[in-house]
Parts: structure tokens; sequence; C-alpha cells
């Protein structure tokens, strides 16, 4: 039996989670990659199938296990190139391959190329763009398994890539048909993230309740001359990405 420690001002249920992930660790359900059941574990830890309950959603929180209705509940492969991928901010976001770093083969489907002649005030302001200046606006979608993990959507200032709506992209991607086609190389990105909720277009794609956690990434790109050359949102599903962000401090009196 797994006893709690009562007299702790920890919850109960915390308590069992950390227990959880240290006979997960240990490799004490490696052969059937299935925890006991929530009766079996409540017998276990003398407590209700609630604060059972409690404990494996912590630990559906960090991703190491997955429940499966009907079945039971299940560990999660934890290697590193499986579940959440982390993103450092130093280095540039590569969608397609942050998802081959989860293990995925991803594909990538241009939903929409177009030009735009009534770019939204946001991307009007990020772009500089004059009155009347026009933007090319690609969305991409990228599908692992036939479902839809990410949406990328870029807009680019018409006059500094002129006939980019005529081709296909290089490579399907934009930053390499920026440089291989117009010359183009990125010497600045500034990045903002951003938790929203699913609007009703990105609940549909992403198969997500509308309003559901996701994370916005907006992105501008720079070229030698410091002129904005790519604004792109990309929108991930909360539960699949996290931010690894570097800082160096220097000390000063």
């Amino acid at each position: 039996m797994n006893s709690i420690d009562r007299s702790l001002p920890v919850a109960a249920y915390f308590q069992i989670a950390h227990d959880l992930k240290s006979r997960i660790s240990s490799g004490e359900w490696n052969a059937t990659r299935k925890l006991p059941s929530e009766t079996q574990l409540a017998q276990d830890y003398s407590v209700s199938r609630m604060t059972i309950r409690q404990a494996i959603s912590e630990l559906d929180k960090d991703g190491l296990v997955m429940r499966r209705q009907g079945a039971g509940t299940f560990i999660e492969d934890t290697s590193p190139n499986h579940g959440r991928v982390t993103v450092t901010m130093e280095a540039s976001l590569s969608v397609s391959q942050a998802l081959i770093d989860m293990g995925y083969n991803p594909e990538v489907l241009l939903i929409r190329a177009c030009e735009l002649s009534d770019p939204p005030g946001e991307v009007v302001r990020a772009l500089r763009l004059g009155e009347g200046e026009t933007v090319a606006h690609f969305q991409r979608n990228f599908v692992v398994d036939g479902k839809c993990v990410v949406v990328t959507r870029s807009y680019l200032p018409n006059k500094l890539v002129e006939g980019i709506l005529d081709n296909p992209l290089e490579g399907e991607s934009i930053q390499r048909t920026l440089y291989e086609r117009y010359g183009y190389r990125d010497e600045l990105c500034q990045r903002w993230i951003e938790a929203i909720g699913a609007s009703d277009e990105d609940a549909e794609l992403l198969g997500v309740d509308v309003g559901s956690p996701l994370i916005l990434l907006t992105s501008l790109f720079f070229d030698y001359r410091s002129l904005p050359i790519d604004y792109v949102r990309t929108v991930w599903p909360g539960d699949s990405i996290r931010i690894f962000l570097e800082q160096r401090i220097g000390f000063s009196e």
C-alpha cells in the first residue's frame, strides 16, 4: 500500500501524482504501458476515486498519460521525439522541422494563396504599408496522420515579391522562396507569444472546441535593409508546444 502523509500541507492528489510519476519513471508498468484502474489505485492509496482522478489529471497535463474512453489510462512515450515540442526563440522557427523533431512526418497543404487589397490593420502597420498597397497572403495547414495540427498565415508586401503568387513555393517554404527567388535573407525576426481562444475557423481546422486554448506565435521578419518582409501568424494547440526563452544576465552595480 502507498500511504499519503496527511500531516503535510500538500493535497493528497498532488502527493499521489508525484508518487505515480516516480513509479512510471521506475518502469513499474513498462510491460503493459497501462496504469491500474482508478478503483485499484484508490484502494492502493486509501483515497476516493475522485482523488485518484485529480492525480491522473495532473499526469495528463504533463503529457505523461493518455486516457482512452472505455480502455483505461495509458503511459505516453515521453522520449525526446514525442509529445510536446520545445521551440527555442533564439533559433529560427521552422514549423516543419519542429514537427519532425516531435517524431512526425508532416504534410504541408497550401490552403490559400491570394492577393489582399485591403489587408488587416495589424498587417498594414507591421509591414509599413502605404495607402493602397497590397499583400500576398498564404495560408498553410500542417497535417499529421490526416489531422491538421498547425496553421500558419503569412503576409508579404506585393511590391517586394512581385509574381510570388504565380508559381508554387520553393519546397513549400516561404523563407526558401524569398531567398532563392528574390535574394532576400532574413536578418532579424521579432516574435510575440500569446494565449488565445480558438476562433470558429481555427477550432474547425484543428479539431478543437471553440474557445479552446491555443498558442499564437506572431513573427515579423526583416531583411538586411531592415525592411519588414514577412508577417506570420502561427497557431498551435496549447498542449502541443512550449516555448523556451534564454537570456544571458550581466551583472552591473
